[in-house]
């Protein structure tokens, strides 16, 4: 090809190179601004700033600055396997240009162009076979294991390595048209919202919903009790941060950064089926789960290792994906390229199942990325993933569960609080500081010493959201009588009643801490280190903050630890009606 008929077809078909995949910074952030709870944090510091509260404000501010930086963070694991899979490409070739060889930037690639491929150089473009004889590896893209004899006709892909041989070549395809881009695409775009995200959004609706109808019951009775708008104000303020559950996307995130690994490790060397192959396959199938077998192999190597690992079902004929494929009609699927694989992974989501992916190379990336339990890990084995992914689910059920029991009782006892004293039992400052508190010192529930559950895991929202009603109206009722106590017993005035009731959610949230995160009595198994550690760093904080007289009215340290003493009875008693409710209820 001439050089002016090059430049021609660059124009038509675009240079050889991947996609532009990035996505700018500055969008990515704005980006994380744009959901249910920013929009619930967004609101509440504005209001802030109305109000004067400037240090609240600010307080709430850094808090949605955390959960936006964290999403990013995670974010950014995508960005580095397509720039994984860029570092793959050839960066030069060799091209028959105007009658002569020579070598140009392989961005500079057309369809049509003669290349030359020889031992140990990448193709730099998907071609097809004119002349020569090479051994082929094309293990990076379609996983086959071993290399290929190639001659005059064969197609081949970017990203090809020459093992052996020297031979000519005709470009086919450049750019994102090529195998690779297309593959690069895949993974930029692949998405699935997972179960986790869908109980976030169903949880954060739930309680926006109720907690809505509290607030505006609450602020008809401060109408009706004729509280100036200057009250009512701060009053629907507290009651609305309240009700945001601030560090549950963040919690969500963390968990699931526990058993998450980076795609793109392939050059996977051709070996047979590792010793433990059958076993691990065995237990899969023990713990409810259907394994099979996607691979770049041939179908007849394909089923030779898949019968040695104990996959004796049929194999899926050459040819597209069917769309109606399930789980159960074949165990293997061989010879497919990396848009197989995804489809795949695709039918089956869009069928019903919960999809689990094993890959450890690019060509596997796409399917992991649309996968709703990515494992690309080369030196454990998927059963222990799959443990660790259920010990991940039991921890973040944990954690939902406090959050729902949380917010019921915050914002109902502010209900209670208005009835009783006639006046905002909590001011914003004290709901940020129990925010704080709370909501970022309970993530250390992620680290918590669970045990992973004997069977596939499901969100139940509906008995999850009783779950945490009955343990939040156990809560509700201790915090209530301690306020009860504290008003018409001792006739402590508003200010060290507000002290009085910031101290005892504190503790009182720690009480349901660690009822919640065990399904039988909350002494059957040992907190981890850091759950522990957040606890001691919660109650101290609270503690401090009562008796040292700080943003809220000072308290005895004796009445502090009396509160503590009964925070602890509380516990005890709640964990007996937690367990037959629980077990009624299928929480495990």
């Amino acid at each position: 090809m001439t050089t002016d008929e090059a430049h021609r077809r660059l124009e038509t078909f675009g240079p050889n190179a991947m996609p532009g995949t990035s996505v700018h910074p500055l969008r990515m952030a704005l980006e994380k601004f744009w959901a249910p709870v920013p929009w619930m944090l967004e609101a509440a510091s504005v209001l802030e700033l109305a109000l004067g509260k400037y240090v609240e404000a600010t307080t709430i501010a850094l808090l949605l600055v955390f959960n936006s930086a964290l999403g990013l963070f995670q974010e950014s694991h995508a960005q580095a396997t397509l720039a994984a899979l860029k570092s793959r490409l050839a960066l030069t070739t060799s091209v028959r240009r105007d009658g002569v060889w020579k070598t140009i930037p392989a961005a500079g690639l057309a369809p049509g162009d003669l290349l030359k491929l020889w031992l140990g150089c990448v193709a730099a473009a998907d071609v097809r076979m004119t002349s020569g004889e090479i051994l082929l590896d094309q293990s990076m893209l379609t996983g086959e294991s071993i290399p290929i004899e190639a001659g005059a006709g064969v197609q081949t892909f970017a990203g090809a390595l020459v093992r052996r041989g020297e031979a000519e070549a005709e470009v086919t395809a450049t750019g994102h048209r090529a195998k690779f881009g297309q593959t690069a695409e895949l993974v930029r775009t692949a998405y699935v919202v997972s179960t986790q995200q869908k109980a976030v959004l169903h949880v954060v609706r739930s309680l926006a919903a109720l907690n809505g109808v509290v607030i505006i019951l609450l602020v008809a009775y401060a109408w009706y009790l004729r509280m100036p708008v200057t009250d009512i104000l701060p009053l629907v303020l507290t009651a609305i941060l309240a009700s945001i559950p601030v560090a549950l996307p963040v919690t969500f995130t963390l968990a699931a950064a526990a058993v998450s690994a980076r795609a793109c490790k392939a050059r996977r060397p051709p070996d047979p089926p590792r010793k433990d192959s059958a076993a691990l396959v065995s237990q899969l199938h023990d713990l409810g789960i259907r394994t099979v077998m996607v691979t770049g192999d041939a179908p007849a190597t394909a089923a030779i290792v898949a019968r040695s690992v104990g996959l004796d079902g049929a194999v899926c004929p050459p040819g597209p994906i069917p769309d109606t494929v399930q789980p159960e009609e074949y165990a293997v699927f061989a010879g497919v390229l990396p848009e197989d694989k995804y489809k795949l992974v695709t039918v089956f989501q869009k069928n019903g199942h919960t999809v689990g992916m094993r890959g450890d190379g690019a060509n596997d990336a796409p399917a992991l990325r649309q996968a709703q339990m990515g494992i690309a890990v080369s030196t454990a084995t998927d059963v222990a993933a799959v443990k660790e992914g259920r010990i991940t689910f039991r921890r973040i059920l944990s954690y939902t569960l406090n959050s729902i029991t949380k917010k019921i009782v915050q914002v109902l006892l502010l209900v209670i609080g208005l009835l009783m004293t006639s006046h905002a039992i909590l001011t914003p400052l004290l709901l940020v500081l129990i925010m704080i508190t709370g909501d970022f010192l309970g993530m250390a529930l992620t680290t918590d010493n669970m045990r992973p559950s004997p069977a596939p895991n499901a969100w139940q929202i509906g008995n999850l959201t009783i779950a945490g009603l009955i343990m939040g109206i156990g809560e509700l009722l201790f915090c209530s009588s301690v306020l009860a106590f504290g008003a018409y017993w001792i006739g402590l005035n508003i200010n060290a009643l507000q002290t009085l009731v910031f101290v005892v959610i504190v503790f009182g949230n720690q009480a349901t801490n660690y009822t919640n995160r065990e399904r039988h009595n909350l002494w059957s198994s040992r907190p981890s280190i850091w759950l522990l550690a957040s606890s001691v760093a919660d109650l101290l904080i609270a503690a401090t903050l009562a008796i040292g007289g700080i943003g809220m009215a000072p308290s005895p340290i004796w009445f502090v630890a009396c509160m503590l003493l009964a925070a602890a009875a509380f516990a005890i008693i709640l964990d007996f009606m937690k367990v037959p409710a629980f077990w009624h209820l299928g929480i495990t």
